[in-house]
């Protein structure tokens, strides 16, 4: 009987401790406890949550977008690249960054052109315009000034000769222009020599500053003659000089032609790109090639505009 009781004690105590202990046989997850406290891990705990799910899918959409924006990169020449970047514009958009940098192109060209000025088809007269100096400015701002450049004979005469011609200029923004005439094709032809030195000096210079990395400096172009000029019915000499200065982290180079006046001293300034187109319009050959085929045009009106006049005598 003690026997029995005894292995009855033993059988209650073993259940008792197994009880405490499931292992989760029949389901899926996992029982541990001690004394009444009971933990369950459920199965849905150990697949991912929404938030989870939600978070794969943005990490997966993160990796996408990053492989499309390296793709489209391929597809962009170092041109285009810094264009978009300096633009702020994304990689992903190429059509956007091709058709604004084309636009872009054309502006810059426009810009640093040399444009045909339409004159009065009885005039005998043919001019051009550039801009001059401060290019970057917009058209408005007095820091942009545009040169224009004409070539004329007397309004009675139908034929250029070597004494007849005139080359005039403005330079500045109207109404402020400055007003300069040459007369006679071989002081034109002077004073083209001197501009093209002048030119092919400041290129020079400019390298070298570049290379030195100066941003404070000051030079006159000696040895170079410039023909006087008439202004304001008055004849001056023109003095030029070399220039380098720097505006909001920018160095700027430029070539300033000044004269005294009864007051002070007056200056008009070309950069680079200017004075080159400058150079090239007062290239009077070239000129000429355009103002007789103006004449002829001009002759041509007359004629037609006499015998119109003729049918109503």
């Amino acid at each position: 009987m003690i026997k029995k009781i005894f292995i009855y004690t033993i059988l209650f105590v073993s259940l008792s401790a197994f009880a405490r202990i499931d292992v989760g046989v029949g389901y899926a997850g996992r029982k541990t406890g001690t004394g009444n406290t009971v933990k369950r891990i459920e199965s849905s705990q150990l697949k991912p949550n929404n938030s989870q799910k939600t978070n794969i899918r943005n990490h997966k959409t993160i990796e996408d977008s990053q492989y499309v924006e390296q793709y489209k990169r391929t597809l962009l020449t170092k041109e285009e690249l810094e264009f978009a970047e300096k633009n702020k514009i994304p990689v992903t958009n190429t059509e956007q960054i091709r058709e604004e940098l084309s636009n872009y192109k054309k502006e810059q060209l426009l810009k640093d052109s040399i444009q045909r000025i339409e004159t009065p088809i009885e005039e005998r007269s043919v001019a051009w315009k550039f801009i001059a100096d401060g290019r970057d400015y917009p058209s408005y701002n007095l820091q942009h000034r545009e040169c224009v450049v004409a070539y004329f004979i007397p309004k009675e005469e139908k034929i250029v000769t070597d004494k007849n011609i005139t080359f005039l200029f403005k330079h500045g923004q109207e109404p402020w222009m400055q007003i300069f005439k040459i007369e006679g094709r071989n002081n034109i032809s002077k004073f083209s020599e001197s501009i093209t030195a002048i030119a092919t000096k400041m290129e020079q210079w400019i390298a070298v500053a570049q290379k030195n990395n100066i941003t404070d400096f000051e030079k006159e172009y000696e040895g170079i003659t410039i023909p006087n000029l008439q202004h304001n019915t008055r004849s001056v000499k023109l003095n030029a000089r070399f220039k380098v200065s720097k505006e909001n982290n920018k160095v700027i180079y430029v070539t300033e032609f000044y004269y005294k006046s009864i007051t002070s001293e007056q200056k008009i300034s070309f950069d680079l790109i200017g004075l080159k187109n400058f150079a090239s319009t007062t290239q009077i050959d070239k000129a000429l090639v355009f103002l007789n085929k103006k004449i002829s045009e001009v002759e041509l009106h007359n004629k037609k505009q006499n015998h119109i006049d003729s049918l109503f005598e």
